[in-house]
């Protein structure tokens, strides 16, 4: 069975994290937002991952954790009273967040938590990479303290 986690980057390396995961053959995500910027004289969208620091990475129960932390890029695991948090949920309402084509979603995605989508709907639609992080971190931490 396949678990997905929540995993620290090194600052401003989501992008060399995820890709270094990615050459080892390990499955994760990294969400991305378009975001206005302007150079210049003239604005342009610009992806920008969704949460600063942070990429999901799936893992099974054969995979050492301990490796992960040892990828180019990769500070540490997220974990939550000393245990590594199980994000999988987050990880599928985020998939299908992307099918419906961020930031608008739609409420027909087949997300079988419909609270968590709105959630992340709300999330999404803050501005500051930092602010949707910290609301990230709190969703983790209140779903890892209801179980």
């Amino acid at each position: 069975m396949q678990t997905w986690y929540l995993v620290q980057c090194k600052n401003n390396n989501e992008l060399r994290a995820h890709q270094s995961l990615r050459s080892d053959g390990r499955q994760s995500v990294l969400p991305q937002v378009l975001v206005d910027k302007v150079l210049g004289d003239d604005g342009q969208a610009f992806g920008e991952p969704m949460f600063r620091n942070l990429l999901l990475v799936c893992a099974n129960e054969t995979t050492d954790l301990n490796a992960l932390r040892q990828t180019r890029g990769v500070a540490d695991i997220v974990k939550v009273n000393g245990e590594p948090v199980e994000v999988s949920a987050i990880v599928e309402a985020l998939l299908h967040c992307r099918h419906a084509h961020l930031p608008g979603l739609q409420n027909d995605t087949g997300c079988a938590d419909k609270r968590l989508l709105n959630q992340l709907k709300i999330l999404t639609q803050q501005a500051c990479s930092v602010k949707r992080t910290e609301s990230l971190l709190r969703m983790v931490s209140k779903q890892t303290r209801l179980h």
